[in-house]
């Protein structure tokens, strides 16, 4: 009977504990990143856990590109509005306005030493002086609202701008095909052939998921997510120059290398992304997804990065 008197209380102590690492085991899993992925391949980042939520005011509810200037200061665009806007990344107000040109289809916002390229969706470049405060040239492309170009990031490394099409290429093979193409600013010319061709139905093949359930009913979902991608934005990992790109359609995150060799794909949880359209780096890694208001306020999610 002595025995059992000591047994009692360390089973009480042990059960709790118990439960304890089962219920953080089952929140990890659930934060987890959920995807497909190639090999060991391991985001650096927690998408369904932001480091911070920056909320935006009302005149930001349209919100598309985002880039950080090299003073680390937060620059964005209205998709309707000809304006720069620098932001707040603690209190997600507007600190100052740039504008540079009349309201139209504006999607994307790329900065390279002092100069923001601004695409249209039809394709088309405005290059403006941060420091003047002012519009210094434009850039017509052959490419048009066909393509639909949404996604616009600077190549340090090749010093060229990447645009990606959210719609057809010019040359269509493959309806499950999106392209990114090349600008070169030294020429101010458009390469013809894209520099990254992606289909996701075809890279899978080679993939394996991760944190996916594996029936029927999901398999068919995932499909028709990796059917509807369609690139809303792109930018480039400084820590680990791998290609980064946004699918609001779908809501996925794609991740590449130079070479175009998948590294993973990432599907966003609906509750947080309602409709992403912007994403960039900073110079540390940190990563930051923008949203536009749909059911929810406009936001900009930050993502510091995993140790």
């Amino acid at each position: 009977m002595r025995l059992i008197k000591k047994i009692i209380p360390i089973k009480r102590i042990i059960l709790p504990f118990i439960l304890l690492l089962l219920a953080l085991s089952a929140n990890a899993q659930f934060n987890a990143n959920k995807g497909i992925v190639r090999d060991s391949f391991e985001l650096p980042f927690t998408l369904a856990l932001p480091s911070k939520t920056i909320v935006l005011p009302k005149e930001l509810y349209e919100i598309s590109g985002l880039s950080i200037d090299s003073d680390g200061v937060l620059r964005t665009i209205n998709d309707e509005k000809g304006i720069i806007y620098s932001v707040d990344t603690l209190s997600g107000e507007i600190v100052n306005r740039l504008e540079f040109a009349e309201n139209d289809d504006y999607e994307a916002i790329s900065i390279h030493d002092n100069f923001a390229y601004v695409a249209e969706s039809n394709g088309n470049l405005k290059k403006v002086n941060l420091k003047t405060k002012e519009k210094v040239d434009e850039y017509d492309t052959f490419l048009s609202s066909r393509n639909d170009v949404e996604g616009c990031c600077y190549h340090k490394y090749q010093e060229v701008l990447l645009l990606a099409c959210k719609k057809e290429m010019e040359i269509v093979e493959d309806r499950n095909e999106k392209g990114i193409y090349v600008w070169d600013p030294k020429n101010e010319k458009l390469n013809d052939s894209p520099y990254y061709v992606i289909n996701l139905l075809s890279s899978i093949v080679t993939m394996r998921q991760s944190n996916i359930s594996d029936n029927i009913i999901v398999r068919l979902g995932v499909k028709n997510r990796l059917m509807a991608f369609a690139p809303s934005a792109i930018d480039i990992d400084p820590c680990s120059g791998l290609l980064y790109i946004l699918s609001s359609r779908g809501r996925m995150l794609i991740v590449a290398d130079i070479e175009n060799d998948l590294k993973g794909i990432f599907f966003l949880p609906p509750k947080l992304y309602g409709q992403p359209e912007g994403l960039c780096f900073d110079e540390f890694g940190n990563l930051f997804i923008s949203n536009e208001a749909r059911s929810r306020k406009a936001s900009i999610l930050k993502f510091m990065r995993n140790k």
